[in-house]
């Protein structure tokens, strides 16, 4: 049975990563309704007050409000994960974890997990983190700088494949 062993204390950053990856389609679900509602807006009211704007010019608007909002939106929540990672205890406790073909450890400070590969029921992975899903809110984060080595995300990499192959 292969091991890996990786440790390390979650960032501000892998913790926002986490946050934004896990609302991402909530997050485009919303833009999406938000940019038909204000569309449909200023169609009618064109349409209305016999403005007369091209269609693409209604579109054009309609984009422009709705991705000030957004951005707005965006930093919003960028800011309430940062104030929800400095009130989250655990994410500045030390994270070990012992990874196998079986099951995944977790050791935390005075806390120990054990899930198996069945637990996971998703997987991602970003350009510098593996994140196992163990419920629609809840996953195992795993920045790459957790590991000490190339060879250890190669590692855990294969194992993740093996379970969940595509």
């Amino acid at each position: 049975m292969r091991e890996c062993v990786c440790q390390g204390r979650l960032t501000k950053k892998d913790f926002i990563t986490f946050i934004f990856l896990n609302r991402r389609k909530e997050l485009a679900i919303q833009f999406l309704l938000l940019w038909a509602t204000v569309y449909f807006f200023l169609y009618v009211v064109n349409g209305y007050l016999s403005l007369e704007f091209e269609t693409g010019l209604v579109l054009f608007f309609s984009v422009v409000i709705v991705g000030t909002v957004f951005s707005i939106s965006m930093m919003a929540l960028y800011f309430q994960a940062g104030k929800k990672y400095k009130g989250d205890a655990a994410s500045e406790k030390l994270h070990t974890y012992s990874i196998t073909t079986s099951k995944i450890i977790q050791y935390r400070e005075g806390e120990h997990n054990e899930y198996s590969w069945e637990d996971v029921y998703k997987v991602v992975r970003t350009w510098d983190m593996f994140l196992l899903y163990i419920s629609t809110n809840k996953a195992i984060i795993l920045p790459f700088h957790f590991f000490e080595s190339e060879k250890d995300i190669q590692e855990v990499k294969t194992m993740i494949d093996y379970h969940y192959k595509k």
